[in-house]
């Protein structure tokens, strides 16, 4: 009885959920919906031949891959693609190689990095940063966190720097053993930043800050953002805001620091300007781009919490692509795997992601407890795709977790106000609204 009971509202709340979808345009097959729902005869339409109630409408059938550019189609079909921010990296790191003067002289039309600052944002790129809230112990991902995350990127590229030099042999050189040198070292600065979580974060937060006062206005330049939007890069925006306020990263016009190390060149002495070498040189789209993977993976991170589990993935994933209907990404559709089943794998590739960041995410092999899905199995480099691709998917439902989520916060307002209202309104009538005093009226106008 139990079972059917559930059944029965589960029934009801698909209902509800498809009049609410059709309220505006379709009023009749809305009204419908109720009138079944609550026991009473339904209306027919003017034609024999109109519905008595709206269609439910269906997940978005695969886009065929003729529908797509060439350029689209190409870049879609790279499977060595990484997300965009991490090629933006890859990009910045290219071209301070041709500047020739990049490890000393200051280049105002770029931001100009070191090699361990360069790391920090790849770390972030891959895994996003904590989230700033009035409750910081229900947080997962913490400072102390990121660290550890700093430190392997760094511990990977130290022994690829090992063990490409070991493959020449008897062939090394001075160049080579000065690559080896610098390795170690961003390692060890690496290290010690990742055992002082609040450096880490103060260090972080003036970086990010960094970016975004190059990329400037946020509501231009959607179409780098790969489906993310501009609306969770403003909360990202405000997050950074947050930590910068919470940690006393604020500058004369009350706006958070954004220094890089290049910036206190002339504070340091000459003898020690050697130091500080520049290996990475972003412009304004590749700022973008980063910036688009850290807002991201740190709005998908705000979601969750301690709370991690399957099932609350397997629910915001089912919210958000109720939310995306009608509205699909023509590249993912194109390209996605034909085994893919999107409930299913899509939590599963939330959930590869929040543990494995996108650095490890085509080798990570995590299952979900309990599912229905092929791709479940097998790491998602054998489907095969590209952390791209995913990119992309992963963009998608962010974003309308992040207008769901919007949603809620205003009608939770909007209940708020409404009871602030109501209660004025009762102590009127009962002759109980307090009278204000003199130096509280004053202080409204000042």
């Amino acid at each position: 009885k139990a079972m059917q009971m559930r059944q029965r509202a589960t029934e009801v709340v698909k209902q509800l959920r498809l009049a609410h979808d059709s309220i505006k345009s379709q009023s009749r097959l809305f009204k419908n919906l109720l009138r079944v729902t609550i026991g009473d005869p339904v209306q027919a339409g003017a034609k024999p031949s109109e519905p008595l109630f709206p269609v439910e409408p269906q997940l978005p059938k695969k886009v065929k891959k003729e529908s797509l550019s060439s350029d689209e189609l190409a870049t879609a079909s790279d499977l060595t693609l990484e997300s965009l921010g991490r090629q933006a990296v890859s990009t910045a790191l290219k071209r301070s190689e041709k500047e020739s003067n990049a490890s000393s002289t200051k280049i105002p039309s770029l931001v100009q990095l070191t090699e361990v600052e360069t790391l920090i944002l790849t770390t972030a790129c891959s895994y996003g940063i904590p989230v700033c809230n009035e409750s910081m112990a229900a947080s997962k991902f913490t400072w102390v966190d990121f660290g550890s995350e700093l430190e392997e990127v760094a511990s990977c590229k130290m022994d690829l720097a090992k063990r490409l030099v070991a493959e020449k042999g008897h062939e090394v050189g001075v160049e080579d053993t000065e690559i080896l040198e610098k390795s170690n070292d961003t390692y060890n600065q690496a290290k010690e930043y990742a055992q002082e979580p609040d450096t880490l974060a103060k260090k972080t937060l003036m970086l990010v800050s960094k970016l975004l006062r190059k990329i400037g206005l946020i509501s231009s330049g959607v179409n780098v953002d790969s489906g993310l939007g501009t609306k969770v890069l403003k909360w990202c925006s405000k997050q950074i805001s947050g930590w910068a306020h919470s940690l006393n990263l604020i500058d004369s016009l009350n706006e958070p620091l954004a220094l890089t190390a290049i910036d206190f060149l002339e504070d340091i002495p000459a003898q020690d300007r050697s130091g500080i070498g520049i290996v990475s040189c972003l412009d304004r789209e590749e700022c973008r781009k980063i910036f688009a993977d850290i807002a991201s993976l740190s709005r998908l991170r705000s979601f969750f919490g301690t709370d991690q589990d399957d099932e609350l993935i397997r629910l915001l994933v089912e919210q958000s692509l109720a939310q995306a209907r009608g509205n699909p990404d023509g590249v993912w559709e194109a390209v996605r795997p034909d085994c893919w089943k999107p409930m299913d794998d899509d939590s599963l590739l939330l959930k590869r992601l929040l543990r494995a960041g996108f650095g490890d995410l085509l080798d990570d092999t995590t299952p979900m407890a309990s599912e229905d899905s092929d791709v479940g199995s097998m790491p998602f480099r054998k489907l095969p795709t590209s952390e791209y691709v995913l990119q992309k998917r992963v963009n998608v439902l962010v974003r309308h977790m992040h207008e769901i989520s919007l949603m809620e916060e205003n009608s939770a307002g909007r209940k708020t106000a409404a009871g602030r209202v109501g209660h004025k309104h009762a102590l009127k009538e009962n002759n109980q609204v307090p009278k204000e005093s003199e130096t509280s009226r004053k202080r409204r106008f000042v």
